[in-house]
């Protein structure tokens, strides 16, 4: 089995798109020169992270820098174990991509399967002398029509309700009250002319005797 090393590739910073090889255990990122990855750059401490291999990981601590470090825009308050394409941000100024190289076995001969031949099966001819079955079609019941103007009903005729008793009441009350007026105005009348006449001594003598 062969290893290919992980890398760190530079994003922003002095110069985007340098490549560094994570190749040691133990690499440590600054602006130091006596660092395994140099940095120049003013946001970067002079010990500013550092990457250790543990097992089949690498992982990222910061060395208690000024303007701190992040992945995936988390600032880092401990060891993070990094996965393929984390962006590391050292300060303000510089980023790195996370590469992880892929396994593999250059002694090992990758053999393809067959893939299976698929036969179609060729029909056998019709034998001339053995008749086709023949097709009779299915025979469907029509559907019973339905009519929807049916005959109508008997016709009901309603009986006007009587009038009530009290209406019969009142025009007995109104006709009474006119004969009334009536013979008050025929009472008048007669009054009138007696009196424009001066026949109150001829018509009636008994109540005037001095007349």
């Amino acid at each position: 089995m062969a290893l290919q090393a992980n890398r760190l590739v530079m994003q922003t910073g002095p110069t985007p798109g340098k490549v560094f090889e994570l190749t040691i255990s133990e690499a440590t990122l600054g602006r130091d020169a006596n660092n395994a990855i140099v940095i120049n750059d003013a946001e970067v401490s002079r010990k500013h992270a550092r990457i250790v291999v543990q097992g089949e990981s690498h992982i990222l601590e910061d060395l208690g820098s000024t303007n701190g470090t992040f992945v995936d825009g988390q600032r880092l308050m401990g060891p993070h174990a990094l996965r393929d394409g984390d962006l590391i941000l050292l300060g303000e100024n510089v980023s790195l991509r996370y590469e992880a190289a892929a396994v593999f076995d250059p002694d090992a001969t990758m053999v393809s399967e067959p893939h299976p031949t698929t036969v179609s099966r060729i029909p056998e001819p019709l034998d001339a002398d053995v008749p086709l079955p023949r097709y009779e079609p299915e025979y469907e019941v029509p559907p019973t029509p339905v009519f929807s103007n049916q005959a109508p009903g008997p016709f009901e005729l309603e009986t006007p309700p009587s009038p009530p008793e009290r209406r019969r009441s009142s025009r007995y009350i109104l006709v009474g009250v006119g004969c009334l007026l009536l013979v008050c105005l025929c009472l008048g009348a007669f009054l009138f002319v007696i009196d424009f006449l001066d026949l109150w001594c001829d018509i009636f003598p008994f109540l005037f005797p001095s007349c």
